[in-house]
């Protein structure tokens, strides 16, 4: 697979933690969430033919997160795109294993 090139990443995203805290009663209560790291990346809305191959891998998949390979992102962040929505990854792809780039299917939070 050819890598993307870099100037197909144009949109600054910040990688975010949700934190996980509960109450007394062991309630999740919802927290600020935190900077993990800041990007830049090639957001693509997935749609026709992309968005079926991507519901086939994750079922709600709205969006296709492309950046240089940031170690330790996992499914339980979210992203925060400048100017736009904020995404819940759903799966994480390190490209052939090569850890020189992450493509990140991801679902768009109301």
């Amino acid at each position: 697979m050819k890598p993307t090139p870099a100037g197909r990443r144009r949109q600054f995203i910040t990688i975010q933690n949700e934190p996980a805290t509960t109450d007394s009663f062991g309630a999740e209560v919802p927290a600020a969430a935190t900077a993990f790291a800041t990007a830049y990346a090639a957001v693509k809305q997935l749609t026709g033919r992309e968005l079926f191959y991507a519901q086939q891998v994750v079922a709600l998949a709205t969006h296709e997160v492309n950046l240089r390979y940031v170690s330790g992102v996992t499914e339980q962040m979210q992203i925060a795109i400048e100017g736009g929505p904020t995404l819940q990854i759903a799966n994480v792809n390190d490209v052939e294993m090569r850890h020189r780039e992450l493509v990140l299917l991801c679902i768009e939070k109301k």
